[in-house]
């Protein structure tokens, strides 16, 4: 059995939950992990935006440079699943640059404005998986251990804020929230990119590993997200659990029973720990959720009232003035909805759906969502291949991929490409890489 970070891969062992000792390229991966996890995030919020003046057209930048620099490794990229849709999309994009350009008369500066809020990703992630093309699995596996590190002590530092109750970040959203007299830190800046991703693989190890004894590595993400407070994504995480735990006992890992035991022993216990030290955050989630019953969450409230209901509104409102300006297919093209100073959901994120869908039209959330989808049909198709390892990595794809589907009007999953489908390409990678090994290995024979 080969070491972990090889190019060979080892069964049942995900990447980035074993420290790995290789030193090769260790200056240029590091500036890597600066450009692609450390800045869009603000340095994990512990540098003022401000100092950047404009962190995400500094962030596009940094990309494009990485896609110009590492140009030469595409061919390699391309024989990667989902890697082609990804070029379609890119060059969809520059497309649609130069039709809001061209012929929808818009001027350059309110183009590069709003491309630069949220329809650039999938461009610079095309970028740093050049750059990641061209490393081996040893440091890729080296990679997920930095990224999963470095989430692990993003949560533990959210939970240490929680208790003192200082708010030691450089950037804030909803500081404080006040409930039943005691005071809450919600600091929405301050959660992990990829908290999500840190807790699945966690989970999936639970699930598969027999002496997997880190069971930090998934509490801390799911302790986080309770102490958020942000409902969806409570339920998004628990949905994780269902979907993996649910999809692993018909695949080809073959998940017992008794893993779901000890699980939910752990899951109570911590539950219990969780509601002694936060009894303030539990009682808010409780009263969020309506089971004190002062507020409902019946259906029909939730689709009629609050802020569920403001994020269909911003869908219907942004189809509804494509439509009315002959623009269904291919939007109003990179420009406000509003003026300059007020309210604009285009350039918001309470709902990606619908500046997508005011910018690009249904043919800009067609093409976005195609990479999503290819994912998905492969996490479906070989959740019984003989691979054991493609098996949970196909496994690991569906419990993300899945919750973010019945989270829909709120998901991330098709334009936060630098999060979501980064990880699933470098991945990808991993096996691309293990398939050339393989091969080559036949051939010294």
């Amino acid at each position: 059995m080969a070491k972990v970070g090889s190019n060979k891969l080892t069964p049942l062992m995900l990447p980035g939950l074993k420290k790995t000792t290789s030193k090769k390229h260790l200056f240029k991966d590091v500036l890597f992990f600066i450009s692609a996890i450390a800045i869009p995030s603000s340095f994990f919020n512990f540098i003022d935006r401000s100092f950047f003046v404009d962190i995400r057209l500094f962030y596009l930048l940094i990309g494009v440079l990485y896609l110009v620099l590492n140009f030469k490794y595409i061919q390699k990229f391309k024989r990667i699943k989902g890697a082609k849709l990804l070029l379609l999309l890119c060059f969809f994009l520059l497309f649609k640059i130069l039709h809001s350009l061209l012929f929808q008369n818009i001027i350059w500066t309110e183009v590069v404005t709003i491309f630069r809020t949220n329809f650039f990703y999938p461009i610079i992630t095309l970028g740093f998986l050049l750059y990641a093309s061209k490393m081996d699995n040893k440091r890729l596996y080296r990679f997920f251990y930095w990224l999963f590190t470095v989430t692990l002590i993003q949560g533990i530092l959210y939970i240490i804020a929680n208790i003192t109750g200082v708010n030691f970040y450089a950037n804030s959203n909803k500081e404080f929230q006040q409930f039943q007299g005691v005071t809450i830190i919600q600091n929405l800046n301050a959660i992990p990119d990829y908290n999500i991703f840190l807790f699945a693989f966690a989970i999936l190890t639970l699930f598969t590993v027999s002496n997997f004894k880190k069971h930090w590595m998934w509490f801390v993400p799911l302790l986080l997200t309770i102490l958020t407070i942000v409902r969806n994504q409570i339920i998004v995480y628990f949905l994780v659990i269902i979907i993996i735990y649910s999809l692993g006992v018909i695949s080809n890992i073959k998940i017992k029973g008794g893993k779901i035991f000890k699980a939910l022993i752990l899951l109570s216990l911590f539950s219990i720990i969780g509601f002694l030290v936060f009894p303030a955050h539990i009682g808010r989630i409780v009263n969020k959720f309506g089971f004190d019953q002062n507020e409902s969450i019946s259906a029909s409230n939730y689709t009629e009232e609050g802020t569920f209901k403001v994020r269909l509104d911003l869908i219907s409102k942004a189809y509804n003035s494509i439509e009315q300006n002959d623009n269904l297919i291919l939007g109003n093209g990179y420009i406000r909805e509003a003026r300059k100073g007020e309210y604009d959901f285009v350039v918001g994120d309470d709902t990606l759906l619908a500046p997508v869908l005011w910018a690009e039209g249904l043919l800009g959330i067609i093409i976005r969502l195609l990479p999503v989808l290819i994912f998905l049909f492969y996490g479906l198709k070989n959740l019984h291949n003989k691979n054991k390892f493609i098996s949970l990595i196909s496994l690991m794809i569906l419990g993300i991929t899945i919750p973010e589907i019945f989270n829909g009007v709120q998901t991330k999953i098709f334009t936060y490409y630098h999060q979501y489908l980064f990880i699933f390409f470098l991945l990808m990678l991993i096996i691309y890489n293990d398939k050339m090994y393989q091969r080559k290995k036949s051939l010294i024979k």
